[in-house]
């Protein structure tokens, strides 16, 4: 009975980790509309969502960090549990990622000229990124992790070809520089949450194989 009720809070904990995953990707999917369409309800609807990734994570570590000292989990069970706090505080730093895209982009609105494509293009490559490395976690597949990587260098492409757009903008004075410093911290915020499905991947590999690369 004790060992069935162990492995039911391990599963909960996938299971949880999988709805934040989903969660912070439908943040990103909602934040491209913000970048192309100036979305006012939307960017609503990404804070309410931030506030609610924020609750699950702190829910999802208190059940991980109970379950390390209740159950004093070994081999594979601690390796679980521990890359699940790991990806689990990076998905909750996307959700942050996301929700400072759609409030940038609405303060920005028409006064942003340049990169709309490129912005657009790097929040698909990031959502896809992460939406497909928290599906390797789940299911514990490493194999996604080459459809991972190679989105994340996609990401990594748009924003060279949209810091040399508003390098340009700035240069010809066409743009203002709190449009451009807004601008440049978008696409770090893009390229930091691709970058975070990396590690996303990177601890799925851990969890699988006994590898740390974090």
């Amino acid at each position: 009975m004790v060992r069935e009720k162990y492995l039911q809070q391990l599963d909960s904990v996938r299971d949880d980790l999988a709805n934040l995953g989903d969660d912070v990707c439908s943040m990103f999917s909602l934040s491209e509309k913000c970048i192309v369409g100036w979305d006012k309800p939307g960017q609503k609807k990404v804070a309410a969502m931030a506030v609610r990734a924020n609750k699950q994570f702190i829910a999802l570590e208190e059940k991980c960090l109970q379950m390390l000292a209740r159950q004093q989990p070994v081999a594979s069970d601690l390796r679980f549990i521990t890359s699940s706090l790991h990806a689990s505080r990076k998905l909750e730093r996307c959700a942050s990622y996301a929700w400072e895209i759609a409030q940038t982009m609405l303060l920005l609105r028409t006064r942003i000229t340049v990169g709309l494509p490129e912005f657009s293009s790097m929040e698909k490559t990031a959502e896809g990124a992460l939406r497909i490395a928290v599906r390797g976690f789940v299911e514990k597949d490493m194999k996604l992790t080459v459809e991972v990587i190679e989105l994340e260098k996609e990401n990594d492409e748009q924003q060279h070809i949209l810091l040399e757009k508003l390098k340009d903008e700035a240069q010809r004075g066409r743009s203002h520089a709190e449009v451009a410093f807004r601008a440049y911290m978008m696409s770090k915020y893009l390229e930091r949450a691709a970058d975070n499905a990396i590690r996303i991947t990177n601890a799925t590999g851990y969890m699988v194989t006994g590898e740390k690369k974090y």
